[in-house]
Parts: C-alpha cells; structure tokens; sequence
C-alpha cells in the first residue's frame, strides 16, 4: 500500500507538524505488520521565502502556495493520500481525488472563531474563512484520524463529519526516549533531595495563548516567593510581551529562557529538571509531558484539552487559571519526596502506554479500513479520475505495491 503524505508544514521548519511527520515516516517504515509504503509530498513554502514579503501578507502567501503545490500531485501514483494537518484541509478541493485520509490535531482555531477561549487573539475574517474552508475539507475525507478522544468530540461537535469517519489514534514518544535511556540514565542533578541547587521548573512550548506562558511565569512567582527554584522557558524564544513580563519580574534573576534546542538537549533538560510545569488553556494531544514523565521528570499541568486523557492519574492537575492550586501541586512535588517518587514512578508507567510501534500499528489499519473496508468503489470526481473497484476485506501483503519510499517538493 503506498501513502503519499501531504505535508502542509515550512519546508525546514521543527515544529511539532514536521516532528509528526518525520516520526510517522520513520514508525511506518520500522512496522513489521502490513506493508505500507511512504513518499512525503512537501507544499509549504520555506520560511525565507515568507520573509520575503510584508508580515501582514505572510499568511495569505503561505495558504495560496500550499493549494497551488497540491494542484501538482497526481493522484494515481498513491493508493491514498493522508493530509497531516487538518488545519490545512482547504487543499483537499485541489487534490482531484475522493481517495484521501486527514489528521486533526486540534480545533483551536474553530474553538477561536466561537469565542471559547477568554484570552485568545480574536481571529479575522480570512483567517476565519480558512477555519471554515478547512472544515469542510476535512468533511470530504475518506476517514479522519484525530490525535485524542478529546479532539475527536471537538471535530464530532462541529457537525461537519460523521461519527463514523473518526477513528482516534494517539501519538508516540519521540525516538530516543526509550525504556534502556530512561533506566540507564536516572541522574535527575536537580532533584530537591540533592541539594545540589535550586530546583529547576521547566516549561516547553511556543508563544501561543494557549501554551498559557505567562500562567507559567504567575505560577512560578508564588512558587519563589515561598521558596528557592528556577524557570527555565524551553522552546520557541519568548515575544516580546513575554520578556517585557520577565523582565518586570521580581524573580527574573531566575528565570532563563532556553530556545532552538536540539532533541538531545532538550532530552537532557528534562532529565535534569525537578518538574514540568505545562498549564495550557487547550491541547490536542500533549507531547512534553509524556516525554518529562518518560525520563521520571514529573509533571503539574492543567486539565484543558486532552490533557486529563493523556497523563491519566500521573500528574497533579489544576484549571489552568488556577494559579494558586498549580503552584501548589508544584510545592508539594518539591517538598514532599515520598509523594514525588509515586508521581515519577506513575509517570513512567503512563508514557510507556504510548509508542510509535502502536501508533504505526493503529494507522496501518486506518488506511486500510479507509480503502478497503464498505468501499465498493470510488466516485467518478470532476477532476478527470475515473472510480476504481476495491475489495472490501482487509488487504493482504499480495495486494500492496512496493514502491520506494521518498521525499519531493511540489513547490
């Protein structure tokens, strides 16, 4: 079976919509079940191309670029087609074909343009009009992935798909953070017992409202008036509103800001860290921490999004507005070992529920439901393709072509 992968992401980009990408290349090739060829089709423009142009016209350059590379794909060169952003779903009406699976992520910004969120930007019209064109795009799929069962009701609740279309299937740790590193390597430098120095509280996330980074900051100034620790802000390099915010900080001595960190460090980050502190107003899946947890890094986050479903009872949680109830849980992890170490060891036990081996295991029957499963052929589409007769039994290793796996630009 070969997947053409569509990725919507900026070409060289390391955002979390590439590492998806490349880990699922990557888990695909690696599954020993049924065979399931990859080739990457790359639409976005770079990020040195969007520069080019003023930053008001940036996002109406990318959308524009990104439909004009998928007007390029040939479609008879796949079995299917899987679109790995649904925020990018308004491309599905240049693909010229019926035959076509998406990932949603997230809704946040279907839950914007509804006004969920108290403190988001407001969302403008053609911003807007992209949220509603992309909808619809992910409407026409074939069958439609989301990352959690929480972001699964959220698409369920737009009334735009079916229940039937959706199928949830979780993402996996990130490559490295495996059982033998987190066993071989438990050297946790700043754990409060070591006395070796202040606690480290970390934060990782980008500049969006809904990673809540000035919460963290809140959150962090009662932890230091009651006792010594650091924050370090990992990730994207904080706006300007954010280091306006540290500065004016009676604490900003110590707070450091850690961005364009490899994987590695950002892995050895975690692990020398006394938690995570990660109180986002919405997620739709949550990798930091699962991965804190992974390598016994444990973790105060929020109960927003999906963030309940994927740390389970190993991480103490709070309504992201409560700062007082976060700073809380985050003392007690500090100050009370025997408490911390059933947290750690809780931690461990939840993010090993979660691999890329699963999650390669779960899409391969995905796809295959999507082509084969109650598809007894493809409508003719305006574009020109003619339906084709499938079997609507589960495919067999007879039935898959054993095309190479690539990577090309359609720009």
């Amino acid at each position: 079976m070969h997947i053409g992968l569509i990725d919507t992401s900026l070409v060289g980009s390391r955002g979390s919509m590439a590492r998806y990408r490349d880990q699922l290349v990557r888990a695909l090739a690696d599954y020993q079940g049924q065979s399931v060829q990859t080739s990457v089709l790359s639409l976005g423009p770079s990020s040195q191309q969007l520069r080019r142009v003023p930053r008001p016209l940036r996002s109406i350059l990318r959308h524009g670029f990104t439909w004009n590379a998928a007007r390029k794909i040939d479609p008879s060169e796949f079995d299917l087609l899987h679109l790995l952003d649904g925020s990018f779903g308004y491309v599905a009406s240049a693909l010229r074909t019926q035959r076509y699976v998406t990932t949603v992520h997230d809704l946040i910004p279907r839950l914007q343009t509804q006004g969920t969120f108290a403190k988001a930007p407001r969302v403008g019209r053609f911003a807007s009009a992209i949220v509603n064109r992309s909808l619809r795009g992910v409407a026409g799929a074939r069958a439609i992935c989301c990352d959690s069962h929480c972001t699964a009701a959220d698409l369920m609740g737009t009334q735009f798909v079916s229940d039937d279309q959706v199928s949830v299937v979780h993402l996996g740790l990130t490559d490295g953070l495996t059982k033998d590193e987190i066993q071989s390597d438990r050297s946790f430098a700043s754990r409060p017992e070591d006395g070796v120095s202040d606690p480290v509280i970390l934060h990782v996330g980008n500049n969006g409202f809904y990673k809540n980074r000035l919460g963290v900051i809140e959150v962090f100034e009662r932890i230091a008036a009651v006792r010594k620790a650091q924050l370090v802000l990992a990730g994207e390099l904080p706006s300007t509103a954010i280091l306006d915010r540290v500065a004016s900080s009676a604490f900003s001595k110590q707070i450091q800001v850690r961005s364009d960190l490899t994987d590695g460090q950002l892995y050895k980050l975690y692990r020398s860290s006394a938690l995570l502190l990660f109180p986002s107003w919405y997620e739709g899946f949550g990798w930091p921490p699962l991965e804190a947890m992974a390598v016994g890094c444990p973790v105060v986050c929020s109960s927003a999004g999906s963030l309940a479903e994927i740390v389970g009872d190993a991480a103490a949680i709070s309504h992201p507005g409560d700062t007082v109830g976060l700073a809380n849980h985050c003392l007690r992890l500090l100050g009370d070992i025997p408490y911390r170490e059933r947290m750690i060891q809780r931690g461990v036990t939840q993010s090993a529920q979660f691999s890329w081996e699963k999650t390669a295991q779960e899409m391969a029957r995905f796809y295959a439901r999507a082509l084969f499963e109650n598809q007894a052929s493809v409508e003719n589409h305006p574009g020109g393709e003619h339906g084709r007769k499938v079997s609507a039994n589960r495919y067999s290793a007879s039935q898959v072509s054993k095309q190479p796996r690539r990577q090309r630009s359609l720009r």
